[in-house]
């Protein structure tokens, strides 16, 4: 399943010094990687992003990813619960 996680902010997501939204976004990430997810984190939206078919596009602090990205399902927030 093609995930995206996208974060609406200007840090570095590479960087150690994160706040608290990014660093459960990274968390989640990591967990549905071990699922068996493809997942993809971004603070960008760059053609690529917008240009893929989604199954699914988590967005935890941006409802407006979801009107430029196609995905078969949205979800806003942390209640998530993927089986």
């Amino acid at each position: 399943m093609k995930t995206l996680i996208y974060i609406n902010t200007k840090l570095n997501l590479n960087k150690k010094n994160l706040g608290g939204i990014e660093s459960l976004n990274l968390y989640l990430k990591k967990e549905l990687t071990k699922k068996k997810f493809n997942c993809v984190i971004s603070n960008k939206i760059t053609n690529n992003i917008s240009q893929r078919k989604w199954d699914n596009v988590i967005s935890s602090n941006d409802s407006r990813i979801f009107e430029k990205v196609n995905s078969k399902k949205k979800f806003f927030g942390y209640i998530i619960n993927f089986k």
